[in-house]
């Protein structure tokens, strides 16, 4: 009986530590299983966190080159609007200097070239040569020939109608 009792104890003694090697087993399992979801969370938190690394990257990537493409589209449009600026002032400039140009052709020659046509018409009449009269009829007609060329060459340069009544007025005139 006593060595049975051994015998059952001993089982018994066999089914305890069994029994502990199986709950000891569990509870590795369930470690390894632990630190496997811990694994899996931090290596998912990772994979996410680069992903969103690299989505921020991209966003800022295309809106440096969005930003790039304004900043030529602005500078092209200052350079645009420049050269036009540059081309409008030299129009103004070739206008003012036209202006100045007929201005003095019609003001300053065209009064001495008419004074001198009158001088000759003067010394004409009071001459007493017929050839004479002749040479300074001829020279009276060419000082006025000048004088009309002058006055046209001004004219054209810069019509009257232009400057005091605009372009819509000398195109019409």
């Amino acid at each position: 009986a006593i060595e049975e009792m051994k015998a059952k104890y001993e089982k018994e003694k066999n089914m305890a530590q069994i029994k502990a090697l199986q709950d000891e087993n569990k509870i590795k399992v369930l470690e390894n299983k632990s630190i496997q979801s811990e694994r899996n969370a931090i290596l998912g938190i990772s994979i996410t966190a680069i992903f969103l690394l690299v989505l921020i990257l991209f966003y800022f990537k295309m809106r440096a080159r969005k930003n790039k493409i304004i900043d030529t589209q602005r500078i092209q449009k200052l350079e645009d609007e420049k050269k036009l600026l540059a081309a409008q002032s030299v129009i103004v400039g070739q206008e003012n200097e036209r202006k100045r140009i007929a201005q003095e052709l019609h003001d300053g020659i065209g009064v001495l070239l008419s004074t001198a046509s009158i001088h000759f018409s003067v010394v004409s009449k009071s001459s007493k040569d017929k050839k004479t009269i002749e040479m300074l009829d001829k020279a009276e007609m060419l000082l006025k020939q000048a004088g009309g060329e002058v006055r046209k060459i001004s004219q054209n340069m810069m019509p009257v109608v232009l400057s005091k009544f605009g372009l819509l007025e000398a195109l019409e005139d």
